[in-house]
């Protein structure tokens, strides 16, 4: 009794566990059975976790990162248009948080949400923190009249409801920049449940998620178009429910390459291949940064946001890799200090009392806002 109990009890679980192994290989990708092969499922989700987000830091998105940010800088007489830069974000954060919270899933059938809130925590309050005690110094050195306001704006940012004050078509003056973070925090806050959902209701019905993200996605779309015609234009542009549109795009591109590896070979599989993806980065990238610089600028709308998601889907689809500026150590740089040099743009740019004694505020704001996003960053890397 006592030798056959335990053999008794434990055989039939092995095949329910080989099972749901299975399933998961199987609707979740080949990648899944290196992940789950590992002897110690604990050791799997950690190992799987940590590769995951070691393969996201990829050198071009960085490049990519670099050149979004910069868009919110102009370069001499070239004016920027940084709600380019902003969409380009947009999409890789989706594409980013969904291939991590994917591969999480597909190694241990769950995720963690306390760790997945307190990385975002850890990196972003910090540093924001100290963009909201430092403006308020500058504002009150300059004896700006915002800072009258200031408090208020500020609470509204640090509880990430920037995005639905300027909806509503009040100014947010100086920290009026942080609308795109908001954006993208209630994004974090929401998606992981809802991705949670998706998947797990995929590998009960022994579906692939790509559908159910897709439909997703198209109502996005759908009330985006509505919203363009029955709401402000303040609300269209600022507001999540009308851009969760971009994010929801990079998310099904992470899905995408992740359930059709297809669709990553060819672009090394054949010389054709090779010359076709490199192509369609190359051309994507040229008319990403040619919309920044000199078309948007000039002729701002919807459809130049529009047609920044799908150059930047593309760009994503064809492989960042294809294009080695993108790995340019200078551009790559800018990238990794990203969201310090957008946190600070905004406030050296708008509190600029003497444009004598700061001489071009472009450049000066770019110069202060690289040593501000390095303290930024270091504050920050504890969850890197």
């Amino acid at each position: 009794m006592s030798v056959g109990g335990p053999a008794e009890s434990g055989t039939p679980a092995e095949p329910r566990a080989n099972s749901r192994v299975l399933n998961r290989i199987r609707i979740f990708g080949s990648g899944a059975s290196r992940v789950l092969s590992l002897a110690n499922p604990e050791d799997a989700g950690t190992d799987a976790v940590r590769g995951a987000r070691e393969s996201v830091r990829v050198p071009g998105l960085d490049g990519l990162r670099g050149i979004a940010v910069l868009c919110h800088y102009d370069i001499g007489k070239v004016r920027a248009g940084g709600a380019i830069g902003v969409t380009v974000f947009f999409v890789l954060s989706g594409y980013l948080i969904t291939t991590l919270l994917v591969s999480e899933f597909r190694a241990t059938g769950r995720i963690d949400f306390k760790a997945f809130y307190m990385r975002r925590i850890i990196r972003l309050l910090p540093a924001f923190l100290l963009l909201v005690a430092v403006t308020l110094v500058i504002l009150t050195v300059f004896q700006d009249p915002t800072r009258v306001s200031y408090w208020g704006h500020a609470l509204a940012s640090i509880a990430y409801i920037a995005d639905y004050v300027s909806a509503t078509g009040s100014s947010m003056s100086v920290v009026g920049h942080t609308w795109s973070l908001a954006v993208e925090e209630q994004f974090y806050l929401l998606w992981p449940l809802v991705l949670l959902g998706v998947l797990t209701l995929a590998l009960q019905r022994r579906r692939e998620p790509l559908v159910a993200i897709a439909l997703i996605l198209g109502a996005a779309v759908v009330w985006r178009v509505a919203a363009s015609v029955v709401l402000s234009p303040d609300w269209v542009y600022h507001a999540f429910d009308t851009n969760a549109y971009a994010l929801l795009t990079g998310c099904l591109i992470a899905v995408l390459l992740i359930h059709r590896p297809n669709l990553v070979g060819w672009r090394t599989a054949t010389f054709a291949g090779r010359r076709v993806s490199a192509t369609i980065a190359w051309s994507s990238l040229a008319l990403l940064v040619g919309c920044s610089f000199w078309i948007l600028p000039f002729y701002p709308g919807n459809w130049i946001c529009v047609l920044a998601i799908l150059l930047t889907g593309a760009l994503l689809i064809a492989g960042v890799e294809r294009l080695p500026i993108l790995s340019w150590r200078p551009l790559r740089w800018f990238g990794t200090i990203s969201y310090g040099l957008y946190l600070w743009h905004a406030p050296l740019l708008f509190v600029r009392p003497h444009d004598d004694w700061i001489g071009n505020p472009s450049a000066s704001a770019t110069c202060f806002s690289r040593s501000a996003s390095r303290c930024s960053r270091t504050i920050s890397s504890g969850s890197r």
